[in-house]
């Protein structure tokens, strides 16, 4: 329900949004908008399957991205504000709405301050790229939310801690230190890199840990976050080791 409502905005929005800029963050903003509340729910309602979230955000986005479609092209056929006739018989008939595409597809639709319409193959290329963000977004985003560690005796998510700055690590050299149960080669960041990582450690059911890495590469004044690898199960010791040297606080 509320990716069709967030479809409905989405048609609107961009039909009467006079920039093209701002019509690119609308084409950006429609799918966020889908995953933030399926991520949002997924806390909600403790959801700990990602395929299952995953699947759900692209149904939803695929359903609310054809219901656009469908507003839209009516729309544009000069149909009216909101068509209920035309939205049914493209929804019965899916031929009349690609009927409808390549007739706008030949006539064009929109204009760039005072030069022609968009249309024919260009046109085609940008729908193509909207499709793309648009489904593509919601592949690479979304269940994020339902991957993280969770406590069954407490019914709730695994609280986390994020350890002190620390000189850089690779995915590789961590995997070695766990492998090889040694540690002593993590120390607190020098500062003499333009980069340096961090762990967050989840706490899990019965004294069980969790660690993601993150690379932080600073640049001038902006620091670009990156995981390297989430929610790995950690020993004890691992977690002794940071607490004894002041690289972790557990709460």
């Amino acid at each position: 329900m509320i990716a069709l409502i967030i479809g409905v905005v989405y048609t609107y929005a961009s039909i009467y949004v006079p920039s093209i800029y701002l019509a690119v963050l609308l084409t950006i903003a429609f799918p966020l908008g889908v995953i933030y509340t399926a991520e949002y729910l997924t806390k909600l309602l403790k959801i700990q399957h990602s395929g299952y979230v995953k699947g759900i955000v692209f149904s939803a986005i695929v359903i609310a991205f054809i219901l656009s479609w469908v507003l839209w092209i009516s729309y544009h056929t000069g149909k009216g504000f909101f068509p209920i006739d035309s939205i049914l018989q493209h929804l019965k008939k899916p031929i009349s709405l690609w009927r409808d595409m390549l007739m706008l597809l030949g006539r064009g639709t929109r204009t760039i301050e005072k030069g022609e319409a968009i249309k024919g193959i260009l046109l085609g290329v940008l729908w193509i790229i909207e499709a793309c963000i648009i489904l593509g977004t919601s592949r690479f985003i979304s269940g994020k939310q339902a991957k993280k560690p969770f406590r069954r005796s407490t019914d709730d998510w695994a609280v986390h801690t994020i350890s002190a700055n620390l000189n850089p690590i690779t995915k590789d050299e961590f995997q070695l230190f766990l492998h090889n149960k040694d540690y002593t080669r993590i120390s607190a960041d020098d500062g003499n890199n333009k980069q340096y990582s961090t762990f967050e450690i989840y706490t899990g059911e019965d004294n069980t840990y969790y660690a993601t890495l993150m690379i932080h590469t600073v640049n001038n004044d902006n620091v670009h976050n990156k995981e390297v690898i989430e929610y790995v199960a950690v020993p004890k010791e691992f977690i002794q080791y940071l607490t004894k040297h002041n690289l972790l606080r557990l709460s």
